[in-house]
């Protein structure tokens, strides 16, 4: 379970990042729009909380620019 309400946010994200990668490799634009097509704009984060989640995954390994 999540320590705070911000690492559920940030796991979801990550997640939803990680998803999105599964399907096709795509730039981080790419993600966002799939995002908005998927989510129906409930699940709206901004840009550079995106590019932030990038940050974080690419660190730990997950995914590579």
């Amino acid at each position: 379970m999540a320590d705070k309400p911000s690492d559920l946010v940030q796991s979801t994200l990550d997640m939803l990042i990680l998803k999105t990668l599964a399907l096709e490799p795509m730039h981080g634009y790419g993600i966002a729009v799939r995002f908005e097509q998927r989510c129906k704009g409930v699940f709206v984060r901004s840009a550079g909380s995106v590019f932030v989640a990038f940050q974080r995954l690419q660190v730990a390994g997950l995914i590579t620019s």
